[in-house]
C-alpha cells in the first residue's frame, strides 16, 4: 500500500472533509472520475481493441495533448521502460514540430502501424495535425486505413466524432462527466496501456485498492495536500518532486500537468516542477541547496526495486574500504538520506511517499492518490480543480490569427 510519511493532522482533516464535502456538491458534474463505472463501461471493447492491436500491429502512434496522453505514458514508460520490446509506440499530437513529426513519419512508415487518436473536445490542433499527416501516410501505403484508426472522443461532436463515424473508425468515449487529466483510469488511458501491454486490471485493482483508505483519518492524500497549503503558508512556494529512479520521469511529467493546470489560477499557489536524482543533484541541485529555500521536495521513492546490482565500492577509493559488495538500489537510498539531510540544512523540508514498486497495482495506488490530492488541494487554494480557462486565452488569439 502507498505510504505517505509527513506530520498526521487530525484536526484539520475534519475541516477538511467538510469542505471537500461542500465542494463535492458544487463540482459535482465533474467527479466522473471517482466513479469506477467510468472505468469499466467499455473494458470488454478495450480488451478486444488492445488483442487486436498487439497481433496485427508492431507500432502504436497515441496522438493526444495534455491530459489525453500524460497519463498513459506515464504508466506505460515506468512499467516498460523507453528501452520496451515491440510493439514499439511514439506519442504525436502533443506538439507542433515538423522536425518531431517528420522523424516520427520516417520511422512510422517502417513498420505495420495503427494509431489511437484521443481528443475529448475533438478539436485539438496538436493532436488533429498529427492525426491528419498519420492518416495521409496510411492512404499511401495500405489500403485498410479505418482499420488501423482508433478513436477516443466524446460521444456526440466535434471533428474525430464526426470523421469517425463518417470513415466507420473503431470509438470509445470519453465520459463527458471526466476531464482530460483526471481520466487516466477511463478509456482514454486504459486503451493505449492495454494495447502497449500494460495489465489494466491490476492497475485498476490498485485504484480500487487506495479509495478505500479514502474514508479514513490518515487519509494519505488528505494528509499531502494538507502539508502543501501549510508549506505554502509558511513561504514555500514552489514544489519539487523527487524520484530516484529515472523510468518515472513521465510520471513526474504527469503531476506537473495534473496540479499545474488544476491549481495555477491565481499569483497565490504552488508552482509544481520535478528532479529526477541523482542526475538533477549535479546541476539543480546546487540551487536547492544555497539559493533562496522558497520550496520543499516531495520525494518518490520506491521501497523494493526487482532489480538489482553489486558494485565494489573499495576499488574506487579507500574511502570505501570494505564495501568490495555493496547493492546498487542500498546507495541509491544512502544518497536520498544524505540529499535530505543535506538539503535540511537550507531550510527545506521534504515529504515522502513510498511505493512497494513500479507495476501497474502500485501506480494504479500512485495515480489515484495524487488525483484525489490534487482535487483536495486545489480546493484548499481556492481554485477550480476541474477547469483550465488560462489555457484557452492562446488558442483564441491563435485562432484569429490562422484567419
Amino acid at each position: 500500500m502507498i505510504k505517505f510519511i509527513g506530520e498526521t493532522k487530525f484536526i484539520e482533516f475534519e475541516k477538511v472533509e467538510k469542505l471537500v464535502e461542500e465542494k463535492s456538491k458544487e463540482y459535482s458534474d465533474y467527479l466522473g472520475w471517482t466513479d469506477e463505472f467510468n472505468s469499466t463501461f467499455e473494458l470488454d471493447k478495450i480488451y478486444e481493441y488492445a488483442q487486436e492491436i498487439r497481433d496485427k500491429y508492431k507500432l502504436i502512434v497515441i496522438c493526444g495533448a495534455g491530459g489525453s496522453y500524460t497519463g498513459s505514458r506515464a504508466i506505460i514508460e515506468s512499467v516498460q521502460g523507453e528501452l520496451r520490446d515491440e510493439p514499439k509506440i511514439i506519442f504525436l499530437g502533443h506538439d507542433l514540430s515538423s522536425r518531431y513529426l517528420r522523424t516520427a513519419l520516417k520511422l512510422i512508415d517502417n513498420y505495420e502501424a495503427c494509431i489511437i487518436v484521443i481528443s475529448k473536445s475533438g478539436e485539438t490542433l496538436e493532436t488533429n495535425i498529427g492525426y491528419q499527416l498519420v492518416r495521409e501516410g496510411f492512404k499511401k501505403k495500405y489500403t485498410d486505413v479505418s482499420d488501423r484508426i482508433y478513436v477516443i472522443t466524446n460521444c456526440n461532436s466535434g471533428y474525430l466524432y464526426d470523421i469517425s463515424k463518417k470513415e466507420g473508425y473503431k470509438r470509445l468515449t470519453v465520459p463527458k462527466n471526466v476531464g482530460g487529466r483526471y481520466s487516466l483510469h477511463t478509456s482514454v488511458g486504459l486503451l493505449p496501456m492495454a494495447a502497449a501491454g500494460i495489465n489494466i486490471d491490476e492497475f485498476l485493482r490498485g485504484i480500487r485498492d487506495y479509495k478505500r483508505k479514502l474514508v479514513t483519518f490518515d487519509n494519505p492524500s488528505v494528509q499531502y495536500a494538507l502539508s502543501r497549503k501549510e508549506f505554502y503558508d509558511n513561504g514555500k512556494n514552489k514544489e519539487f518532486l523527487v524520484s530516484y529512479d529515472p523510468s518515472l520521469k513521465f510520471l513526474q511529467e504527469w503531476y506537473v500537468q495534473l496540479f499545474g493546470e488544476s491549481e495555477g489560477k491565481s499569483d497565490n499557489v504552488i508552482f509544481p516542477t520535478y528532479l529526477t536524482n541523482t542526475t538533477d543533484l549535479h546541476s539543480i541541485g546546487q540551487y536547492i541547496q544555497e539559493g533562496p529555500g522558497d520550496l520543499f521536495e516531495t520525494v518518490l521513492f520506491v521501497n523494493e526495486n526487482k532489480i538489482d546490482l553489486e558494485i565494489n565500492l573499495e576499488e574506487f577509493s579507500n574511502d570505501y574500504a570494505g564495501l568490495n559488495k555493496y547493492s546498487l538500489n542500498n546507495i541509491n537510498k544512502v544518497v536520498m538520506e544524505a540529499t535530505k539531510v543535506a538539503h535540511s540544512k537550507n531550510n527545506i523540508d521534504t515529504l515522502m511517499i513510498e511505493i512497494n514498486s513500479i507495476d501497474e497495482y502500485n501506480l494504479g495506488q500512485l495515480v489515484y492518490f495524487f488525483m484525489y490530492a490534487c482535487f483536495v488541494s486545489s480546493v484548499l487554494f481556492g481554485a477550480n480543480p476541474f477547469n483550465q480557462p488560462g489555457v484557452e486565452q492562446y488558442k483564441q488569439i491563435y485562432k484569429k490569427l490562422l484567419r
